[in-house]
């Protein structure tokens, strides 16, 4: 009888520390390692008119750190940093680049124990390095549905299904052509680690 009660106080005591993981002004800070596929409408403009545009099938690797704190139960909000490194292709051969966004995210958990659904929206603007190109700027707005497991009242993983919609605009002004736009879609799986303080 004993062992029952003991275990019973224990479930109890770890069940009481699990919830306060999500609890108003606890901090959330972690990152996201990801991986997304996409596509996306390039339309490029030239000094002499007549824009042309093509379709770009594109695959990325990000890094994504972050921080945040609980506003209110289950209810938090952050900053998080991307760091991209991504390859796109069209009918006339593979290019890279890489990109630097930061943004705020939001989220709301629905608890469950140790286990966490999530809602999360985000918004990232920054610069994207690619090779012939002066100046590009891109803004990202993402949302998506998450799970989060919590081994201890401190430590958890989650996975994230985001879809990004995302657009850029490149000055390029070499070989009459003035500037690119490009505008498309992303659905990217992440997978990363919080500590909850």
């Amino acid at each position: 009888m004993k062992k029952i009660i003991l275990f019973v106080a224990t479930a109890l005591i770890s069940t009481v520390s699990m919830a306060q993981q999500t609890d108003k002004l606890k901090v959330l800070a972690g990152g996201i390692f990801n991986m997304g596929f996409g596509s996306s409408d390039l339309t490029k403009n030239y000094t002499a008119g007549n824009p042309t545009k093509s379709s770009l099938s594109t695959f990325d690797l990000s890094l994504t750190p972050d921080a945040g704190v609980f506003l209110f139960k289950n209810f938090a909000l952050g900053i998080q940093l991307e760091l991209t490194a991504k390859n796109q292709k069209d009918s006339l051969g593979t290019s890279s680049s890489s990109s630097f966004n930061i943004g705020p995210f939001v989220r709301y958990y629905y608890k469950i124990r140790n286990f966490a659904p999530f809602l999360q929206l985000s918004y990232g603007t920054g610069t994207i390095s690619s090779s012939g190109a002066s100046t590009i700027k891109g803004n990202v707005l993402g949302i998506g549905p998450g799970f989060a497991y919590f081994f201890n009242d401190r430590i958890g993983i989650e996975a994230l299904l985001n879809y990004q919609h995302l657009s850029q605009t490149t000055d390029i002004n070499i070989g009459g052509v003035l500037n690119t736009k490009n505008v498309g879609n992303n659905l990217k799986f992440n997978i990363g680690l919080q500590v909850y303080l």
